[in-house]
């Protein structure tokens, strides 16, 4: 039997909606929630690249530092997987539930963490239901921007071509380029992307300003930008420094 956080900071109904996705992660560094999910385990490509130096998954930042420090956040990326329902049919009971959770738990209003949602500082879209999922959540939000950083571009491709005019302007699946320092990476679908530099950015990629800033999104204290970039899809290519 699964056990909860009190989470006696959150409204009943959201406090709810919480037990169903398993609660939302709030990485510090970042604008809004995100939904980890355990690496090991929905990371299937970058399973595979975490193993090949230069590749943008080797050293993988999931699995270690605190994620791996502090003994909650794992058990917190377990228990979201565990309560993912086992149908793979999208519109099933189960996962209408599930969808509707992820919209109660995402605040409302016009803060920051209602305005901008990151799937996955962790782990990654290891099944095409799931993916469907997130769809599904972002049209019925449509007030909040998603962000999913992805090494799943088949998968991606696929969902992007069953939703086809229905596809939310508000979702930004950003598919990583597999290696450190390419200057050219196509996505299916033309779906924007993200590269990872050493030294030069290339030519015509948005440099992602984190840095310099404290590594934050909003370095406005440090005298930086609010950046919201990666949760633009119009923003074709976001290019990241190698850290």
């Amino acid at each position: 039997m699964l056990t909860f956080p009190k989470w006696t900071s959150l409204s009943e109904p959201r406090r709810d909606a919480w037990k169903v996705i398993g609660g939302l992660s709030n990485p510090s560094k970042m604008l809004g929630f995100s939904f980890g999910l355990p690496a090991l385990d929905t990371c299937k490509v970058g399973s595979i690249m975490r193993k090949i130096q230069g590749s943008t998954c080797y050293d993988c930042y999931a699995l270690k530092g605190s994620y791996k420090m502090y003994k909650d956040v794992e058990v917190a990326q377990h228990r979201r997987l565990s309560l993912l329902p086992a149908s793979d049919d999208v519109n099933s009971e189960e996962w209408d539930m599930w969808i509707e959770a992820m919209c109660t738990s995402i605040p409302s209003g016009t803060s920051v963490n209602a305005s901008y949602f990151r799937w996955h500082d962790a782990g990654d879209t290891h099944r095409a239901v799931y993916a469907e999922a997130i769809v599904e959540v972002a049209i019925r939000r449509p007030s909040t921007q998603y962000w999913i950083p992805t090494r799943e571009s088949k998968l991606w491709g696929s969902i992007r071509t069953l939703y086809g005019s229905r596809w939310p302007s508000n979702l930004s699946v950003r598919v990583s380029a597999p290696m450190v320092g390419m200057h050219k990476f196509q996505a299916p679908h033309n779906l924007p992307t993200s590269l990872v530099h050493t030294d030069e950015v290339a030519p015509g990629a948005y440099k992602c300003p984190a840095p310099s800033q404290g590594g934050k999104c909003d370095g406005r204290k440090e005298g930086g930008i609010m950046c919201t970039a990666c949760f633009n899809p119009k923003v074709q290519t976001v290019s990241y420094g190698q850290h």
